[in-house]
């Protein structure tokens, strides 16, 4: 029971604040739909021992399914495994270059053809110059392609490099923002807005792990 009407309205004052407050998180909500890493929050309501059974607004709570963002994290870095690996197999296409028929297997072709050619004819001049030339150009694409994987296996390797800088840097970066979040726990809206941070830098890491 109301023991004044001062204690009245200011149930009804702070049942206003908290609807208000609703109503900022859910404007919150909207204008952030779009934003990678954001979470969506919800309000939650306490009631409080006073007069009129009044209510007031507590700490905003994240919607987060676990479930799923683990699910995500496993997916981004077998989606990162396939990409360093494409990254990778792009570099060294050019160097066998079998596409456009200028490669070893059309090189093999070619040198055990005119071997074929010279079995066949043992005196032929033109056929013993044609498997001259043939071990010759085989030779050639053999130096030439070995060269090119020597220098895809550096580029590689220099690249792994600084990926292991970035992967160090993330984690020293998600070492603090774990004892900022521990630091801001249950103190709104800036703990919430942290765990998502943590949550894009998790995603970057697991997309470069693999």
């Amino acid at each position: 029971m109301v023991s004044s009407l001062k204690d009245l309205m200011y149930g009804g004052l702070n049942s206003m604040i908290a609807h208000r407050s609703m109503m900022s998180l859910t404007t919150k909500n909207i204008s952030n739909a779009n934003t990678p890493g954001y979470s969506r929050q919800r309000a939650n309501f306490i009631a409080q021992n006073a007069p009129g059974m009044a209510v007031r607004a507590g700490v905003p709570q994240a919607v987060r399914a676990k479930f799923i963002e683990r699910s995500i994290l496993g997916s981004r870095q077998s989606l990162g495994f396939n990409q360093g690996q494409s990254d990778i197999l792009k570099v060294i296409e050019p160097t066998l270059n079998d596409l456009d028929g200028n490669g070893i297997s059309q090189a093999l072709s070619d040198f055990f053809e005119a071997t074929n050619e010279v079995a066949t004819n043992p005196s032929g001049l033109a056929e013993r110059q044609e498997l001259v030339h043939k071990s010759r150009f085989l030779a050639h694409t053999l130096n030439a392609s070995a060269s090119s994987l020597v220098q895809a296996r550096q580029a590689a390797h220099v690249e792994a490099l600084g990926t292991v800088d970035q992967i160090n840097g993330i984690i020293t970066e998600l070492a603090g923002l774990n004892q900022q979040i521990i630091d801001n726990f249950g103190k709104g809206s800036q703990g919430e807005a942290l765990i998502d941070q943590r949550s894009q830098l998790l995603n970057e890491l697991s997309s470069r792990v693999g």
